[in-house]
């Protein structure tokens, strides 16, 4: 739960996101936090790769060429265009 969560009340929680973990000794209580460790470095890394998100507002450039907002990525006559 965290910041962009869903409250129960149907609202939004600001507070930092976070995992709760639970177990029924120590030593599981150890695996389940190695784990969601590896989890959240998963995901960082996939993100990472990905790249960073367009601005709010904006379609990833994906969405708006499937819309007819232009192509996805330039195309080769762009590129020559912007060369000095």
């Amino acid at each position: 739960s965290g910041k962009g969560c869903s409250t129960v009340d149907g609202g939004l929680d600001t507070r930092p996101l976070h995992i709760s973990i639970s177990a029924p000794s120590p030593e599981a209580l150890e695996l389940g936090r190695t784990l969601a460790e590896s989890l959240v470095k998963a995901v960082r890394d996939d993100f990472e790769k990905r790249g960073p998100k367009p601005p709010p507002g904006l379609p990833p450039p994906a969405l708006a060429a499937a819309n007819g907002a232009g192509p996805a990525v330039p195309s080769s006559t762009d590129e020559a265009a912007r060369r000095p």
